[in-house]
């Protein structure tokens, strides 16, 4: 396989027992705020709604876990970048109509991507194709790179056909009891927060814009997704009400 990366857990209960740069012509306008929980105004339910009082809990066992690098939760999904530009809300001065040139013919770039629940991190793939080889190649360029040291590893997963192969199945299978698997369920692409990350990136810096070539495109890709993770502080507001029963049905 010849791709491009891109790139460098919660267990609440068991916690609480014990590159590439764009185009000079399309600087990046990229700035990622994704939340599991969007930001509210005064107190927020605790883990088991318990209220405020979980709050300073809920602080310590995140600091806990990203220090120890103990677990990894991560949102898996593949994303296809079309040459033919997509097109989004944008400015033009008052009268004047956008224009946006087309390649006539479509080429495609299928990425592969997990985001870090805990960090916020992307890390991604680039291929050729958008298959399960591709997909079996980047769960162990995960586990073999990225994440080898942690102790368990959930992954979260459609039902896409590519990821119940033979192949796919038996890898997973190997890696059990440190590599569990948390299938979304049917119709249901909102419970994955890469999700949001793929349409944040396409719309804020792909969108609106002709590349030319597909390696143009690569490089664009690649370069926002290496700004998006310099630039993660605080990306996410851990839901451990929503996780507790992610964690138990894995």
């Amino acid at each position: 396989m010849d791709g491009r990366a891109a790139g460098p857990a919660f267990g609440w209960d068991d916690w609480r027992g014990g590159g590439s740069s764009h185009d000079p012509q399309h600087p990046g306008r990229v700035g990622l705020s994704l939340g599991a929980t969007e930001a509210r105004s005064g107190p927020s339910p605790g883990p088991c709604g318990c209220g405020p009082s979980q709050a300073p809990a809920k602080r310590r066992f995140k600091k806990t876990i990203l220090s120890r690098g103990r677990w990894a939760f991560l949102y898996l999904d593949e994303a296809e970048f079309h040459l033919n530009p997509g097109l989004c809300q944008c400015w033009s001065p008052p009268g004047e109509r956008v224009i946006v040139p087309s390649a006539g013919q479509n080429r495609r770039v299928p990425v592969f991507g997990a985001l870090d629940a805990v960090s916020g991190e992307v890390t991604a793939l680039l291929t050729a194709k958008k298959c399960g080889a591709d997909f079996l190649d980047f769960l162990k360029f995960l586990s073999g790179k990225h994440y080898a040291e942690q102790e368990r590893v959930y992954l979260f997963l459609d039902n896409c056909s590519i990821h119940h192969t033979r192949a796919v199945r038996e890898f997973l299978q190997s890696q059990r009891p440190r590599v569990r698997v948390i299938w979304n369920a049917a119709y249901a692409p909102n419970l994955n927060l890469i999700e949001r990350f793929w349409g944040h990136l396409k719309r804020s810096a792909i969108h609106n814009y002709y590349f030319h070539t597909v390696e143009n495109l690569e490089d664009a890709i690649l370069g926002a997704i290496h700004s998006i993770n310099r630039q993660l502080d605080h990306p996410f507001r851990l839901n451990l009400k929503t996780v507790q029963p992610l964690l138990a049905a894995a």
